[in-house]
């Protein structure tokens, strides 16, 4: 990989969860897609560099955001 490019995709996905935050915020369920996004990206990085306690820690993140989903869809 072109490590500045790859910093650069890094940087995009860590944007794209805080925009999320901003709009779970909002009490808008959009912000959980985008969570989604960013922790499927940050968990595949994660592992692939061999950091694999925070790769974890994104699949954990990631099942929030499912449940999360859940719950706001049901009411």
């Amino acid at each position: 990989y072109n490590m500045i490019e790859l910093n650069k995709v890094i940087w995009l996905f860590v944007l794209v969860s805080l925009i999320g935050n901003f709009f779970i915020i909002k009490k808008n369920i959009f912000g959980f897609y985008l969570w989604l996004l960013a922790d499927l990206f940050l968990m595949w990085y994660n592992f692939n560099i061999k950091e694999n306690a925070q790769g974890v820690l994104y699949i954990i993140y990631t099942i929030f955001c499912l449940y999360g989903v859940l719950k706001w869809r049901r009411g």
